[in-house]
């Protein structure tokens, strides 16, 4: 488990956030972080061994928060009902880079009656 969320972590921060963030090294990028469960203040490079490996990646490839990034930090807390509005705040507020890591079901991000039928 924590190899695969070490490797994620590194996935996330080398391939996603270091092209979008060497296009203007001067100016602040926000990312927002979401997940699933959890609080957003555990988040950090003291949470988990996710959470670790992604700010240590950061930092190895030369970002820090406070410096050129603002990092917001969003959770459900672990209520499955609350991913749609959490969906639609952090998609309103425009980060530009959106992380996420969630372990949901697909019927989750799908609202109304497109979910599954019968």
């Amino acid at each position: 488990m924590r190899r695969r969320d070490f490797n994620t972590g590194l996935l996330i921060a080398g391939t996603v956030i270091q092209p979008l963030l060497a296009q203007e090294s001067a100016k602040q990028r926000r990312i927002a972080l979401v997940a699933a469960g959890g609080k957003p203040e555990n988040m950090s490079d003291a949470g988990s061994s996710f959470w670790r490996a992604f700010f240590d990646e950061l930092r190895r490839l030369g970002h820090t928060e406070g410096g050129d990034l603002i990092i917001q930090r969003f959770s459900a807390e672990g209520h499955p009902d609350r991913y749609t509005d959490l969906a639609r705040e952090v998609v309103r507020l425009t980060p530009d880079v959106i992380c996420v890591r969630a372990t949901c079901s697909p019927a989750h991000s799908v609202p109304g009656p497109a979910r599954h039928r019968s």
